[in-house]
Protein backbone atom coordinates (compact mmCIF):
# COMPACT_ATOMS: atom_id res chain seq x y z
CA UNK A 1 0.00 0.00 0.00
CA UNK A 2 0.87 3.46 -0.81
CA UNK A 3 1.24 5.40 2.58
CA UNK A 4 1.27 9.64 2.37
CA UNK A 5 3.16 10.80 5.34
CA UNK A 6 2.15 13.00 8.06
CA UNK A 7 3.59 15.79 9.47
CA UNK A 8 6.27 15.03 12.34
CA UNK A 9 5.58 11.33 11.46
CA UNK A 10 9.11 9.97 11.49
CA UNK A 11 10.04 6.54 9.45
CA UNK A 12 10.27 4.27 12.69
CA UNK A 13 6.71 5.47 13.97
CA UNK A 14 5.13 4.48 10.24
CA UNK A 15 6.66 1.13 10.52
CA UNK A 16 5.68 0.08 13.97
CA UNK A 17 2.16 1.39 13.51
CA UNK A 18 1.72 -0.86 10.00
CA UNK A 19 3.96 -3.68 11.55
CA UNK A 20 6.39 -3.61 9.30
CA UNK A 21 10.02 -3.46 9.21
CA UNK A 22 12.36 -0.40 8.38
CA UNK A 23 14.53 -2.71 6.59
CA UNK A 24 11.65 -3.91 4.20
CA UNK A 25 10.46 -0.92 3.98
CA UNK A 26 13.63 0.83 2.53
CA UNK A 27 14.03 -2.32 -0.13
CA UNK A 28 10.79 -1.00 -1.54
CA UNK A 29 11.59 2.92 -1.66
CA UNK A 30 15.11 3.20 -2.82
CA UNK A 31 14.65 6.86 -3.13
CA UNK A 32 14.70 7.27 0.73
CA UNK A 33 17.93 8.77 1.30
CA UNK A 34 17.15 10.01 4.98
CA UNK A 35 15.05 8.28 6.86
CA UNK A 36 14.91 10.42 9.88
CA UNK A 37 14.02 12.89 7.50
CA UNK A 38 10.48 12.16 5.70
CA UNK A 39 8.39 15.43 4.59
CA UNK A 40 4.55 15.94 5.33
CA UNK A 41 3.38 14.25 1.86
CA UNK A 42 5.73 12.35 1.03
CA UNK A 43 4.35 8.47 -0.11
CA UNK A 44 6.08 5.80 0.85
CA UNK A 45 5.37 2.14 0.09
CA UNK A 46 4.53 -0.16 2.44
CA UNK A 47 5.14 -4.09 2.37
CA UNK A 48 1.97 -6.39 3.67
CA UNK A 49 2.40 -6.27 7.38
CA UNK A 50 4.28 -8.89 9.59
CA UNK A 51 2.40 -11.85 10.55
CA UNK A 52 3.05 -14.64 12.85
CA UNK A 53 4.42 -17.50 10.63
CA UNK A 54 4.22 -21.23 12.57
CA UNK A 55 6.65 -23.64 10.78
CA UNK A 56 5.23 -26.20 8.69
CA UNK A 57 4.46 -29.26 9.59
CA UNK A 58 6.52 -31.30 6.64
CA UNK A 59 4.78 -34.48 6.93
CA UNK A 60 1.59 -33.16 5.77
CA UNK A 61 3.04 -31.98 2.42
CA UNK A 62 4.73 -35.44 1.17
CA UNK A 63 3.38 -38.69 0.01
CA UNK A 64 2.75 -41.30 2.53
CA UNK A 65 5.10 -43.43 3.59
CA UNK A 66 8.12 -41.08 2.33
CA UNK A 67 11.09 -39.86 4.08
CA UNK A 68 12.80 -37.02 4.60
CA UNK A 69 15.79 -36.30 3.39
CA UNK A 70 16.60 -32.48 4.17
CA UNK A 71 14.70 -29.59 4.44
CA UNK A 72 16.36 -26.44 2.97
CA UNK A 73 15.19 -23.05 3.78
CA UNK A 74 15.82 -21.33 0.29
CA UNK A 75 14.28 -17.97 -0.93
CA UNK A 76 13.48 -18.32 -4.15
CA UNK A 77 10.53 -16.23 -4.05
CA UNK A 78 12.91 -13.65 -2.72
CA UNK A 79 10.00 -12.34 -0.30
CA UNK A 80 10.27 -12.17 3.37
CA UNK A 81 9.44 -15.94 4.43
CA UNK A 82 11.80 -17.92 2.74
CA UNK A 83 10.39 -21.26 0.92
CA UNK A 84 11.27 -24.58 1.78
CA UNK A 85 12.92 -27.48 -0.86
CA UNK A 86 11.99 -30.93 1.22
CA UNK A 87 13.96 -33.81 -0.70
CA UNK A 88 12.39 -37.03 0.15
CA UNK A 89 12.73 -40.56 -0.05
CA UNK A 90 9.74 -42.62 -2.07
CA UNK A 91 9.25 -46.30 -2.01
CA UNK A 92 10.30 -48.09 -5.17
CA UNK A 93 13.61 -46.66 -4.55
CA UNK A 94 12.29 -42.87 -6.59
CA UNK A 95 13.33 -39.40 -4.76
CA UNK A 96 10.96 -36.51 -4.74
CA UNK A 97 11.57 -32.93 -4.58
CA UNK A 98 8.63 -30.88 -2.74
CA UNK A 99 8.90 -26.91 -2.63
CA UNK A 100 6.37 -25.47 -0.27
CA UNK A 101 5.64 -21.45 0.37
CA UNK A 102 3.99 -19.20 3.31
CA UNK A 103 0.99 -17.58 1.65
CA UNK A 104 -0.54 -14.70 4.21
CA UNK A 105 -4.26 -15.14 5.15
CA UNK A 106 -3.75 -19.06 3.69
CA UNK A 107 -0.78 -20.95 5.56
CA UNK A 108 1.91 -23.28 3.62
CA UNK A 109 0.98 -24.62 0.25
CA UNK A 110 2.83 -26.72 -2.71
CA UNK A 111 4.26 -24.41 -5.23
CA UNK A 112 6.33 -27.66 -6.94
CA UNK A 113 6.61 -31.17 -7.09
CA UNK A 114 8.65 -34.10 -9.03
CA UNK A 115 8.10 -37.50 -7.42
CA UNK A 116 9.90 -39.37 -10.23
CA UNK A 117 13.62 -38.98 -9.88
CA UNK A 118 15.33 -42.18 -10.09
CA UNK A 119 18.75 -41.02 -8.83
CA UNK A 120 19.83 -40.06 -5.01
CA UNK A 121 19.97 -36.54 -4.76
CA UNK A 122 20.59 -33.63 -2.17
CA UNK A 123 20.79 -30.21 -2.30
CA UNK A 124 23.95 -28.87 -4.15
CA UNK A 125 24.12 -25.40 -3.95
CA UNK A 126 21.86 -22.11 -3.39
CA UNK A 127 22.96 -18.84 -4.25
CA UNK A 128 21.86 -15.60 -6.35
CA UNK A 129 21.95 -15.21 -10.20
CA UNK A 130 19.31 -12.47 -10.44
CA UNK A 131 19.13 -8.84 -10.12
CA UNK A 132 17.09 -9.05 -6.82
CA UNK A 133 16.43 -11.62 -3.84
CA UNK A 134 15.71 -14.32 -5.46
CA UNK A 135 17.86 -17.74 -5.06
CA UNK A 136 18.23 -20.61 -7.08
CA UNK A 137 18.46 -24.44 -5.86
CA UNK A 138 20.61 -26.92 -7.67
CA UNK A 139 20.05 -30.74 -6.75
CA UNK A 140 21.36 -33.23 -7.73
CA UNK A 141 24.86 -36.16 -6.97
CA UNK A 142 27.25 -37.91 -9.14
CA UNK A 143 26.53 -41.15 -10.44
CA UNK A 144 27.58 -44.19 -12.44
CA UNK A 145 31.91 -45.10 -13.45
CA UNK A 146 32.01 -41.96 -14.69
CA UNK A 147 30.58 -39.95 -12.02
CA UNK A 148 28.18 -38.36 -14.31
CA UNK A 149 26.83 -34.94 -12.33
CA UNK A 150 22.71 -35.52 -12.74
CA UNK A 151 21.16 -32.14 -11.10
CA UNK A 152 18.36 -29.68 -11.94
CA UNK A 153 18.10 -26.24 -10.92
CA UNK A 154 14.69 -24.73 -9.22
CA UNK A 155 14.24 -20.92 -9.23
CA UNK A 156 11.14 -18.19 -9.33
CA UNK A 157 10.02 -16.62 -12.72
CA UNK A 158 6.45 -15.14 -13.51
CA UNK A 159 5.65 -15.62 -10.00
CA UNK A 160 5.91 -19.60 -9.92
CA UNK A 161 8.61 -21.97 -9.58
CA UNK A 162 10.27 -23.18 -12.62
CA UNK A 163 12.68 -26.02 -13.72
CA UNK A 164 15.66 -23.92 -15.33
CA UNK A 165 17.33 -26.82 -15.75
CA UNK A 166 16.62 -31.16 -15.91
CA UNK A 167 19.64 -33.23 -15.94
CA UNK A 168 18.81 -36.11 -14.46
CA UNK A 169 18.51 -38.33 -16.74
CA UNK A 170 21.17 -36.64 -19.14
CA UNK A 171 24.42 -36.66 -16.34
CA UNK A 172 27.68 -34.26 -17.36
CA UNK A 173 30.99 -34.89 -16.79
CA UNK A 174 31.50 -34.52 -12.68
CA UNK A 175 33.17 -30.87 -11.41
CA UNK A 176 32.53 -28.56 -9.49
CA UNK A 177 28.78 -26.62 -8.81
CA UNK A 178 29.03 -23.17 -7.72
CA UNK A 179 27.31 -20.14 -7.95
CA UNK A 180 29.85 -17.11 -8.45
CA UNK A 181 29.55 -13.45 -10.16
CA UNK A 182 26.02 -13.95 -10.67
CA UNK A 183 26.62 -17.21 -13.01
CA UNK A 184 25.92 -20.64 -11.78
CA UNK A 185 28.77 -22.80 -13.17
CA UNK A 186 28.79 -26.92 -13.51
CA UNK A 187 31.45 -29.47 -14.63
CA UNK A 188 35.21 -30.02 -14.71
CA UNK A 189 38.43 -28.47 -15.70
CA UNK A 190 37.57 -30.52 -19.01
CA UNK A 191 34.07 -29.22 -19.86
CA UNK A 192 32.88 -26.36 -17.57
CA UNK A 193 29.53 -25.18 -18.36
CA UNK A 194 28.54 -21.41 -17.19
CA UNK A 195 24.38 -20.97 -16.92
CA UNK A 196 23.59 -17.01 -16.69
CA UNK A 197 20.62 -15.31 -16.66
CA UNK A 198 19.24 -13.47 -19.91
CA UNK A 199 16.44 -12.23 -18.07
CA UNK A 200 14.06 -14.66 -19.42
CA UNK A 201 15.91 -18.32 -18.72
CA UNK A 202 19.34 -19.90 -18.42
CA UNK A 203 21.49 -19.63 -21.15
CA UNK A 204 24.52 -22.30 -21.28
CA UNK A 205 27.49 -21.76 -22.40
CA UNK A 206 30.22 -24.71 -22.89
CA UNK A 207 34.03 -23.85 -22.23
Amino acid sequence: MDYVVRPGETLSEICKRHNVSEEDVLKLNRHIEDPGGLRAGQVVTLPPPTVIIEEPQIKRFIPVGAKVVVVKEVKISGRFVPERVIVILIKDGLRGIVVIKFIPGIGWRIVFQRLNIKVPIEILEVGKIFDDDREIVVCGSCMGDNQGLCFNVLGWHNDQVVEFIDCFDKPIPRGRVSIHEGRLVVGSPAEERRYTWDGNTLVETIL
